[in-house]
């Protein structure tokens, strides 16, 4: 298991180094392109899926109109801009994630105050209360952060209870729901033998950022796991980020050998052909349910903040959600059999939302054309 996690780590270096030269290849991209220029504002370089699959997909979803890179004002930019002779982006797009209300917003300021148009797409937010309960000057935070939102051209969000925290916080614009750009990737269709495979993400330990404490959702998980490999279930763990590989690993030595780890965490095609294989899905981190959702694969989400069961309220999966400052083995265990049950209507229901999404993202992206890029 020692040597798993070596390979975990190795991997992680690779696709470290991967990382830069893709920044670096981003704005050799920017010189040349005949489209339009973005600066992407978002989480970006820090080995986790959930923000690589979000850049991804805003990617996609608007590779007919422009070409992205992150967004920054260091050297490269500053190539790129007297190449140009003029500024390095054409506009700038607050990406997915829950931003609002995190440092990101701030990175805006540069790009309004030049003149360029910026929008949010399928960007996210925590309620007041959960923001006030991590960090006492959230409120004066956000209230600053209105202030700059007001001044987007376009605003879009992931679900319908972060516009209502955007408006209940005084934000005065027309916004947009359209989803979780990630389900950009969902499949049509897939097949389903009903048989005993499961994939499990466990998370990390985010401290007072979380519902519960990490030790009690793995002493929830624990017994779980046993009980289904005495069920004859077959267990692969899924980590979704570098921070949680020592976790994983622990787990999978503690359960012992008949445990799997999938190994290729930060390859968004991988992970989801990867979902697609197994029957049931437990997950903690946000994006690895999401991802098991693309995938058509029934999921319990163990929400360990509010934007886990947004996202869940906004594909009507509420039943599938647990807080993980509620959990036990029987509550696990009911709501995965529950949701096995009921897989085919789950898988329809999340065909039906995925649909209903990608016409609001259609739509977002026909006005960012017609707004922003004269298209």
């Amino acid at each position: 298991m020692k040597s798993l996690e070596w390979k975990l780590r190795a991997a992680l270096d690779g696709l470290c180094l991967d990382e830069k030269l893709v920044r670096i290849n981003e704005y050799v991209r920017l010189l040349f392109t005949r489209r339009r220029r973005c600066g992407y504002v978002g989480c970006l370089g820090y080995a986790n899926l959930g923000d690589r699959a979000l850049y991804e997909a805003i990617q996609l979803i608007f590779r007919h109109h422009m070409t992205f890179a992150s967004h920054r004002t260091d050297m490269l930019a500053r190539l790129v801009s007297a190449a140009r002779r003029g500024p390095a982006f054409d506009l700038v797009c607050l990406g997915g994630g829950t931003l609002m209300g995190q440092t990101s917003v701030y990175r805006l300021e540069s790009a309004l105050d030049a003149g360029l148009p910026v929008f949010s797409f399928g960007t996210g937010c925590h309620p007041m209360q959960f923001g006030l309960e991590c960090d006492p000057e959230y409120g004066r935070k956000f209230k600053r952060q209105i202030g700059i939102l007001q001044r987007l051209q376009l605003v879009s969000v992931r679900d319908e209870a972060s516009k209502r925290t955007l408006l209940e916080q005084g934000l005065r614009a027309e916004i947009d729901v359209i989803g979780d750009p990630v389900l950009a990737f969902a499949l049509d269709s897939r097949p389903y033998a009903g048989g005993r495979r499961i994939g499990v993400n466990v998370g990390n330990d985010y401290g007072a950022q979380m519902w519960g404490r990490w030790e009690n959702i793995v002493s929830a998980l624990r017994p779980v796991l046993l009980a289904l490999l005495d069920d004859g279930w077959e267990i692969t763990l899924f980590p979704l980020s570098a921070d949680e590989i020592p976790g994983t690993v622990r787990l999978a030595r503690e359960l012992g050998p008949r445990i799997k780890v999938f190994r290729h965490y930060l390859n968004r095609a991988a992970y989801i052909a990867a979902c697609s294989e197994q029957d049931m899905f437990i997950g903690v981190k946000l994006h690895s349910v999401i991802l098991a959702h693309c995938a058509l694969t029934p999921a319990v989400m163990l929400a360990y903040q509010p934007k886990c069961t947004q996202y869940m309220e906004s594909v009507n999966m509420q039943a599938c959600t647990l807080q993980t400052n509620h959990l036990s083995e029987t509550s696990i265990l009911g709501a995965l059999d529950e949701a096995r049950s009921a897989a085919a209507d789950i898988r329809a229901r999340l065909t039906e939302r995925f649909s209903f999404y990608a016409a609001r993202r259609a739509t977002f992206v026909k006005k960012v054309c017609e707004m922003l890029l004269d298209d």
